[in-house]
């Protein structure tokens, strides 16, 4: 177990992991369920030790690809709704469930939820989808993973929502837990690392500004560090949860934040 330990364990189990020492799993699946989502395919890709990456694409209409990366409490089926959403705004979509999760093997660590982000950019290529052609969305724990996968190549834009800025600053910050931030590293889901890091391509931070989860300065802080084009969505009212479900107007914004005119039309359709 590394230095953050227990403390970014009980993170995890807060937005909905089950934890196992240094290793955790999500919500696991023997079957998803799309609802209604048409010109969809379940793929089965390979982790750098075998085991099998459950994903997910969609085709749409247009040369621009979505790259999502679901929350700690999610699978696949749960996304379903924002496959379709995408979709119908002219994205091909790919989403992932990291290993642990849904119908994937394995169990998931930081490390191996970054590489099963590489093995999701590696499959996109392979349809012929550029970075340059790719918005990256991550929500809550996904967005750690998004990061990692914007900092390899810049893509058409990154899209966080109610993202960590790193656990170091969560732990020493949070009111759920009483542990010294000494027990944390700052090298642990830091996003702020990462974004400050990151080229000038446009970022849009969505955030609940009733968040009690990562409350809203977490958004703030990443968009202080984020090179322009940035912008900061701040969701009145809304908490962790809910912003895609009861905010859809604010959602759509920072999904087409960075997009060309045309695309821009196409994606607010």
């Amino acid at each position: 177990m590394t230095r953050l330990g227990f403390t970014v364990l009980a993170a995890l189990a807060l937005v909905g992991c089950n934890v196992d020492s240094a290793a955790f799993t999500g919500p696991v699946a023997t079957r998803y369920d799309f609802g209604d989502l048409e010109r969809y395919e379940e793929l089965t890709l390979s982790a750098p030790n075998g085991d099998a990456i459950a994903a997910v694409f969609v085709n749409g209409d247009s040369d621009l690809s979505v790259l999502y990366f679901h929350g700690a409490s999610e699978n696949l089926t749960d996304i379903a709704p924002r496959l379709a959403y995408f979709q119908r705004r002219g994205f091909s979509v790919l989403a992932i469930d990291y290993r642990g999760f849904g119908k994937s093997e394995g169990s998931s660590s930081e490390r191996n939820a970054y590489q099963d982000a590489e093995v999701a950019l590696a499959a996109l290529s392979e349809r012929g989808t550029s970075p340059a052609q790719t918005v990256i969305m991550g929500r809550s724990f996904g967005g750690a993973i998004a990061t990692h996968a914007a900092i390899r190549e810049p893509p058409k834009s990154l899209v966080l929502e109610s993202t960590i800025a790193s656990a170091a600053l969560a732990v020493s910050s949070t009111t759920y837990f009483d542990i010294p931030a000494s027990f944390t590293t700052e090298g642990e889901w830091d996003n702020v690392a990462r974004i400050r890091a990151m080229e000038a391509f446009p970022k849009a931070l969505l955030h609940g500004d009733a968040d009690e989860t990562f409350p809203f300065w977490h958004a703030e802080r990443l968009f202080e560090e984020a090179a322009d084009p940035a912008s900061l969505f701040r969701v009145e009212g809304a908490g962790h949860v809910g912003i895609f479900e009861d905010h859809e107007d604010v959602f759509r914004a920072a999904l087409c934040h960075g997009l060309e005119d045309d695309e821009r039309a196409r994606c607010e359709r």
